[in-house]
């Protein structure tokens, strides 16, 4: 797994990603279920702090942090995406990413694995799929064989395909910009 490991001022540890190989993905769960994200997109995997909370933010932004010097706009994916979660869910990461406008963090419940995902193996988005979230923010479905967090036995494990760069909008990365 192409991770290591490094240590922050504050003492904390987190999860840096060697972002070489393309066809790499980190996948991670939301509300039971698989995602993964290009390693090329996702720069590094902290662990879930606590959050600044944005007045007059949309309610998928889950409040801002200050990483490193640096003010980043964490977004809870589950309210991106409509999903019904427990309020009292505490997630365990965040994901680092970045688009033109700058970094940005996503909440997920974990990041099981870094994997290698052949493109010929992530089939188009279904339509019904499309209506729900924006396509833009979904490369695709990925059929990969094994096993995953929630099954014991070897069978095909169905994996959202995210375009992490376009989960969050331009607009609300300038809560982050008006934060610094």
């Amino acid at each position: 797994m192409p991770l290591f490991k490094t240590k922050e001022q504050d003492g904390s540890v987190v999860d840096v990603i060697e972002n070489s190989d393309e066809n790499k993905h980190v996948i991670f769960t939301l509300n039971g279920e698989e995602y993964a994200g290009a390693i090329t997109q996702v720069k590094e995997v902290i662990n879930a702090p606590e959050l600044t909370p944005i007045p007059n933010s949309p309610d998928y932004i889950a409040g801002i942090y200050n990483l490193r010097g640096t003010v980043v706009v964490v977004l809870d994916l589950a309210k991106r995406f409509s999903m019904t979660i427990p309020e009292d869910h505490k997630y365990q990461n965040i994901l680092i990413s970045e688009n033109e406008k700058g970094s940005f963090g996503v909440l997920v419940d974990s990041v099981t694995e870094v994997s290698s995902i052949d493109g010929s193996k992530i089939s188009e988005t279904p339509n019904m799929i499309q209506s729900k979230i924006d396509e833009n923010m979904i490369s695709g479905v990925a059929v990969l064989s094994g096993t995953s967090e929630k099954e014991s036995a070897e069978q095909e494990r169905l994996i959202v395909v995210l375009n992490m760069e376009k989960l969050i909008s331009p607009n609300d990365q300038e809560v982050d910009e008006k934060a610094q």
